[in-house]
């Protein structure tokens, strides 16, 4: 566990003082929440997955951009040994949970946009927002037209044959929803291509007074898993 994370929890300080203390310790400026973003501004989206994860998020603050940033005491060392003037300005420290809720305001459509794909990506072309086949909204509609017409004639069919219909409609969109969310079948290996099929690349890595970079550049490229027609180094 962080040693941060540590004191917030195991002696009650909490996450806003913990890092406000954290701040003033290594010389940085410290806030208990992210300003807003400003109206009009593009959020970039982000994989739900991945949010718990973020630990830094940059805005602009009186035509300044600012980084707000909840590091752990790993990255709070770092930041105090690095610690300059320009650093000092553009940088500073909030709690996780500020983070966390900052990046929730800032991309609220753009995380419900995903909450609504998420089906297609099971099943393309079983939703209406990608565009639903011609016989399956000619269905609906016609399956539209017989409640209507059950409701109009009333009594012992409206109740032995609406109700189920009903609830049928009710009921299947969230049965499907519930099979989407279930693992879906592995799919068949990909047939990988042999070395002479594959396509040539040329890799030109100009350098200029950076000698000392060869010995690594070329450890790096030798390391590539791709067949070698030609190399050369000078």
């Amino acid at each position: 566990m962080d040693p941060l994370d540590y004191c917030a929890h195991r002696f009650g300080l909490g996450t806003a003082l913990t890092w406000e203390r954290a701040a003033q310790w290594a010389g940085f400026y410290s806030f208990r929440k992210v300003p807003q973003p400003p109206a009009g501004s593009n959020a970039r989206m982000v994989r739900p997955d991945l949010l718990g994860g973020i630990r830094s998020l940059r805005q602009s603050v009186l035509g300044r951009e600012i980084v707000f940033c909840a590091p752990t005491f790993a990255q709070i060392l770092n930041l105090a040994a690095a610690r300059s003037g320009a650093l000092v300005r553009r940088t500073c420290i909030v709690p996780p949970d500020a983070i966390e809720t900052a990046l929730t305001a800032t991309m609220s459509e753009p995380l419900m946009d995903e909450a609504r794909q998420r089906l297609t990506r099971h099943w393309a072309g079983a939703t209406a927002s990608v565009g639903l086949p011609k016989y399956a909204r000619l269905s609906f509609a016609l399956l539209l037209i017989a409640l209507v017409v059950l409701v109009m004639i009333g009594g012992t069919l409206s109740r032995d044959v609406l109700l189920p219909l009903t609830a049928l409609l009710l009921v299947g969109p969230g049965i499907i929803r519930l099979i989407a969310t279930l693992p879906q079948p592995a799919r068949s290996p990909v047939r990988l291509l042999a070395d002479r099929d594959l396509p040539v690349y040329s890799v030109l890595i100009p350098l200029r007074d950076e000698a000392h970079m060869v010995p690594m550049l070329r450890r790096a490229m030798s390391a590539i898993d791709y067949p070698v027609l030609w190399s050369s180094y000078t």
